[in-house]
């Protein structure tokens, strides 16, 4: 039996895989899975995914599968941070700070106001909540 030269098959092969994997995402591996057969591409294909079979014709003929190892390609870059919130809006807060009285009417309970929260740009009147007491109330930022 003469022997076949192994030169066009290995370009035939060459051919196969160029055509196969047009866009390569990671390696390409080869595996011997041992004698070639009828079976050959359902072997290749249930072991490697995608996995494409082709007959080696070196003295025996061998099945070989090429499939997609090794790493992929590289990872894409990490989304962007979410935007910051907001600023959040000048909050207001009120305090009861005593009680206002014919000597601390509404400009005396202010002036305390304005004295205890100068930063906050505080201010305040005299409130009747609860009758006859009359409550200096505070508003400033918070």
């Amino acid at each position: 039996m003469a022997k076949q030269p192994f030169l066009p098959h290995y370009i035939l092969l060459v051919i196969l895989v160029l055509s196969v994997f047009d866009t390569v995402k990671g390696e390409i591996c080869w595996e011997d899975l041992g004698a070639c057969d009828a079976s050959c591409p359902s072997r290749c294909g249930s072991k490697h995914s995608g996995g494409k079979a082709s007959c080696n014709a070196s003295p025996t003929q061998t099945c070989m599968c090429c499939y997609e190892c090794g790493p992929g390609p590289a990872p894409s870059p990490p989304s962007p941070p979410p935007p910051s919130p907001a600023p959040p809006r000048d909050k207001t807060c009120n305090v009861g700070i005593g009680t206002c009285s014919t000597s601390c009417n509404d400009a005396c309970c202010n002036s305390k106001c304005s004295a205890k929260f100068p930063a906050q740009d505080g201010h305040g009147m005299c409130m009747n909540i609860v009758p006859p007491y009359n409550l200096c109330l505070c508003t400033f930022k918070c």
